[in-house]
């Protein structure tokens, strides 16, 4: 289990690093919506207890979701301004720094 979801966060972060559309508005609303579902993400893994497998099914889900957004992300690239490319980064660092604590608390 915990390797299915270091691959799902490994690819969340990998569709994430992809460009976003060259329409800024556009771009700044997947961001947001990106966010949203790390948040999501950094909420979840909080709670998840290692004991209680809906919690860690949910967290799961919620990875998912995260991939979903930012392989969405990938699919309208061409280019990201400066100021967009900073924000996907601190977003993705939220999601990398959940999934570390995930992995501490499975062990």
């Amino acid at each position: 289990m915990k390797k299915i979801l270091f691959f799902a966060l490994a690819s969340v972060v990998a569709f994430a690093l992809s460009a976003c559309s060259s329409q800024p508005n556009e771009c700044d609303q997947l961001l947001d919506q990106y966010e949203a579902v790390v948040d999501s993400v950094v909420m979840v893994g909080q709670q998840v207890d290692k004991s209680d497998m809906n919690s860690v099914l949910e967290y799961s889900a919620v990875v998912q979701r995260a991939g979903q957004k930012a392989q969405e992300i990938g699919e309208h690239a061409t280019e990201m301004s400066m100021k967009q490319a900073n924000r996907l980064q601190e977003i993705t660092q939220k999601l990398q720094q959940s999934a570390s604590e995930f992995q501490e608390k499975m062990k």
